[in-house]
């Protein structure tokens, strides 16, 4: 089977937030399940866009304006969590492109720095009001820079 991997580079991860593992959390092996680490990830994200002051959809018109989608997630596992246990995410914006980017998490067990996970979800902005991907927003490219030419 090919192995998936995910460049988290250091210098991209320019949030960071807590987020302690629930029992609601737990699968039934008891440790932290995948589906709520991808739920975590999901609410950090948000936690990140808002930190950045960058929307995730069109304040003027958030139902026909410009919007953020996932267009995928990855999350490689390395370690497992347990009931309790303090998980810090580590985020930010990496790998821009036309369209979107790519938002990367180190996801690491306070106390011990065990690195839990890998994350990352690749996004792309999409005009809800014509139905199709489009460029980045000013306050998007002006935050985090525009594709690498080669």
């Amino acid at each position: 089977m090919t192995r998936v991997t995910i460049d988290v580079p250091h210098e991209a991860l320019t949030f960071q937030t807590r987020l302690r593992v629930r029992m609601s959390d737990l699968n039934p092996a008891n440790h932290l399940g995948n589906d709520a680490l991808v739920r975590m990830f999901s609410d950090v994200r948000t936690e990140f866009w808002a930190a950045s002051e960058v929307p995730e959809l069109d304040p003027d018109n958030p139902s026909g304006g410009l919007g953020m989608i996932v267009a995928d997630t990855v999350v490689l596992y390395r370690a497992e969590a347990h009931l309790g246990d303090v998980l810090e995410f580590a985020v930010g914006v990496h790998d821009v492109n036309r369209y979107g980017a790519d938002v990367v998490a180190r996801i690491t067990r306070v106390g011990d720095d065990a690195v839990i996970a890998l994350a990352k979800s690749g996004f792309v902005y999409f005009d809800y009001g014509t139905g199709s991907v489009s460029a980045p927003p000013a306050l998007f490219t002006e935050k985090f820079g525009g594709p690498a030419t080669s």
